[in-house]
């Protein structure tokens, strides 16, 4: 476990406009690791790219959510599939993909 993460929770307020706003704050830092998988070129409107997709494995008591932001190597990453836990070696595997548009961190 050599990579730092750090978990980002969401939460909605109300901003002057009335506006509902979705705000990131930091809730946990976690130890990971990389596990280096292939992933599939895509076609994306005729263009070929590469996912800028992870495959990360933590310790089983890691507190994460469908929902939750997760930041590693200095990008932002979701969830792509529930959070996959092996109880025979006391691990979850997290599969992310890089967060495109802006997100409100607090």
């Amino acid at each position: 476990m050599n990579e730092v993460v750090d978990i980002y929770r969401p939460t909605v307020t109300t901003n002057s406009l009335g506006e509902q706003v979705t705000v990131y704050s930091m809730v946990h830092v976690y130890r990971a690791r990389v596990l280096h998988r292939s992933h599939n070129r895509e076609n994306f409107n005729g263009d070929i790219v590469y996912p800028n997709t992870h495959s990360l494995q933590m310790r089983i008591y890691v507190d994460i959510h469908d929902n939750d932001i997760i930041k590693f190597q200095d990008h932002y990453y979701r969830l792509t599939q529930a959070p996959l836990y092996d109880r025979d070696q006391q691990c979850v595997t997290l599969e992310i993909e890089q967060v495109i548009e802006d997100i409100t961190i607090q």
